[in-house]
């Protein structure tokens, strides 16, 4: 490609009351690429990406947080031209517990993404995981 443009709109919003918070996004795109005037769009590049999430992370006891992610669609590049990807909805969803320790935070929580194994397919033939479940343990010292 001699270059690439993108023309597009992105609006966020973030509001707490009290421990919980609330954020939205989102953005619709156009990407063109190409060269000598010729502009096409880009493959894997979706048109449109939303986000809507709702949490609590409070400096101890018990947290949460639930997301849903959409992605608009897309093409990709096969050998006999464009291929077609859909638009794709994922929630997850985690929750945790933290705990105040003399030196700092210590916390263990629970994380699944992707909780309905939707398809989301970022390039033709190469779909994204399905269901991802994770566990974890952090620490957070506090600074002196």
């Amino acid at each position: 490609l001699g270059g690439s443009r993108a023309v597009g709109v992105e609006a966020e919003a973030t509001a707490r009351r009290g421990p919980v918070r609330f954020d939205a996004s989102g953005m619709l795109l156009s990407l063109r690429g190409g060269t000598d005037g010729r502009w096409e769009r880009l493959p894997e590049r979706p048109s449109a990406l939303g986000r809507v999430a709702v949490a609590t992370l409070p400096a101890r006891g018990w947290t949460g947080a639930f997301e849903v992610l959409a992605v608009g669609p897309a093409i990709s590049l096969g050998p006999a031209g464009e291929i077609d990807l859909p638009p794709s909805l994922r929630v997850g969803a985690r929750i945790g517990r933290r705990w105040a320790l003399p030196d700092g935070t210590l916390g263990v929580y629970a994380r699944v993404d992707n909780v309905t194994a939707a398809e989301h397919l970022p390039q033709a033939g190469l779909p994204a995981p399905g269901r991802e479940v994770r566990i974890g343990l952090t620490w957070s010292r506090w600074s002196r």
